[in-house]
């Protein structure tokens, strides 16, 4: 997932899930040599015939800094997928979310640039939301996670063209992003969350991800006092129209992706008609009520752990 979809709710939902043992959490770079050590061992052991102790689930976060992600990872997990066909009960999913331009630029400026910019640093980040100005933050960001790095100093004039040229995205690279979207099992929106959720969790079938309940987080703005309250939006951008016509107008492709993903997104939810609509609105009322601490009150006996030999990659 990118930086502002959910990935910190996510998060939340996967550590649950492993601390009452219904799966094994894996998150961040994946970095080599272990990401290849994984594809070696889950080739080895998912091939037909092999006998597989006990059921274990693996809960992976591809976030920041993850490399070739979309070009390369994502092709060889969906051949995995291919291979594996569910068979033994076993099963491989990718999911991921895409966000409305303009609310995923604002979450980023406020998360990453308003601090900065409040500090003084203008010089490397400009003096506004308008001034700020890196292309298509939202599909660069996909196809390579680095690239904030240079999305975030876009305002920079002291050496321009090392951060300005690296997110000049190519209509080629661009097909090449969607290409491997179009391998994920389900790319929802940030704006549908918790439909996203619920039918990621139908995709990978009962009692694989149990634990679904989570409480939204506040959200973190970098080099800012914490003592300070969270930036407003009105804060950043008074003139909502002119950021979104801003938006717009450096962001094409971000509009191209999320308006592909969205609508398909959407027609998925609705055909599944009204007894899920009802579904996620349950779901809605229940989140309102989440327990905090201690076992679960449906519990019929409290999580218990079991000692593992530590074999999975760091």
């Amino acid at each position: 997932h990118n930086h502002k979809t959910g990935g910190t709710t996510m998060r939340e939902i996967f550590l649950t899930n492993e601390q009452y043992g219904d799966c094994v959490y894996w998150g961040y770079g994946q970095d080599e040599p272990h990401w290849g050590k994984f594809l070696q061992r889950a080739n080895e052991t998912l091939r037909p015939g092999v006998r597989r102790p006990g059921r274990t689930h693996l809960c992976l976060e591809a976030h920041f800094p993850v490399f070739n992600f979309m070009t390369e990872r994502v092709r060889k997990l969906a051949d995995i997928r291919r291979r594996v066909g569910g068979r033994g009960g076993c099963k491989v999913v990718i999911t991921t979310r895409v966000r409305e331009p303009l609310s995923f630029y604002l979450s980023y400026f406020k998360w990453d640039i308003a601090g900065r910019q409040q500090k003084g640093e203008t010089a490397q980040f400009g003096s506004s939301f308008l001034e700020w100005s890196p292309p298509n933050l939202q599909a660069n960001a996909l196809h390579n996670a680095f690239s904030t790095e240079f999305a975030s100093r876009w305002y920079d004039n002291r050496n321009p063209k090392a951060y300005r040229n690296f997110l000049n995205m190519r209509n080629a690279t661009f097909r090449a992003l969607l290409k491997g979207l179009d391998q994920f099992d389900l790319v929802g929106t940030v704006e549908q969350f918790d439909a996203s959720l619920l039918l990621t969790s139908d995709i990978l079938g009962p009692g694989r991800l149990p634990r679904l309940q989570y409480e939204r987080t506040q959200p973190v703005h970098r080099h800012r006092s914490p003592d300070l309250p969270p930036i407003r939006t009105d804060e950043v951008c008074p003139d909502m129209d002119a950021c979104r016509a801003h938006v717009r107008k450096i962001a094409p492709l971000d509009h191209i992706l999320y308006d592909t993903y969205a609508a398909r997104f959407k027609k998925q939810v609705a055909a599944l008609g009204e007894p899920f609509r009802r579904r996620v609105e349950a779901f809605k009322a229940q989140r309102h009520g989440r327990w905090v601490g201690g076992p679960e009150p449906d519990a019929a006996k409290p999580a218990e752990c079991t000692w593992q030999r530590a074999t999975t990659p760091e």
